[in-house]
C-alpha cells in the first residue's frame, strides 16, 4: 500500500492519522512525509525501516517503486 493511502485510512478507533505525528514518530519533518507521498524523495534505509515498523508492515519499500508487473517467459 502506498504511504499516502495508508495515511488516508482511519485508525482502528476511527480517528484520522496525522502526518505531523507520523513524521515525528519516524524522525522526519511533515514536509518530508509530503515529499515521500508525492515521489519527490525516497526514504533512506533507516527511514524505510521506521515506516515499515510504524505501519505494521502495511507499507514496504516495494510500495515506493512504481513498476508494472509483467509475466516472465519460462
Amino acid at each position: 500500500m502506498k504511504l499516502s493511502e495508508w495515511l488516508a485510512t482511519p485508525n482502528p478507533d476511527g480517528t484520522r492519522k496525522r502526518r505531523d505525528k507520523f513524521a515525528t514518530d519516524i524522525g522526519v519533518t511533515p514536509q518530508m512525509i509530503s515529499a515521500y507521498c508525492s515521489g519527490r524523495n525516497w526514504p533512506t534505509k533507516e527511514r524505510m525501516e521506521a515506516i515499515v515498523k510504524e505501519t505494521g508492515g502495511v507499507v514496504t519499500a516495494n510500495d515506493f517503486i512504481d513498476m508494472q508487473q509483467t509475466e516472465v517467459a519460462q
